[in-house]
């Protein structure tokens, strides 16, 4: 793939549903060893409600004495898993971003 490259899905979520999840993993090459940073591929997931919202992954904080935090959502550019959550989604069709 090359940068700036997007494919998009979609999906219909039926009424009633509980959750939607949509996850996200590529497998990433390591980093040079000078590397500021340990993501080489840096692939962005996001969702489009039928209401033309735009959900963005969850989030960690990454400071290990914060571990219990709750996730937050945006944009995720140090892990190569990403993904969303959505409780009681629309019925609809849903668009699923990479």
């Amino acid at each position: 793939m090359q940068t700036g490259y997007k494919i998009t899905h979609s999906i219909t979520i039926p009424a009633n549903a509980a959750q939607l999840k949509v996850m996200l993993y590529w497998h990433d090459p390591p980093a040079s060893l000078l590397s500021s940073q340990t993501l080489v591929n840096d692939l962005d997931l996001t969702v489009q409600t039928p209401a033309s919202l735009t959900v963005l992954p969850k989030i960690l904080d990454t400071i290990p004495s914060h571990v219990t935090n709750t996730s937050t959502e945006g944009p995720d550019h140090i892990n190569n898993i990403e993904q969303v959550v959505i409780n009681n989604p629309l019925a609809g069709a849903y668009s699923i971003k990479v």
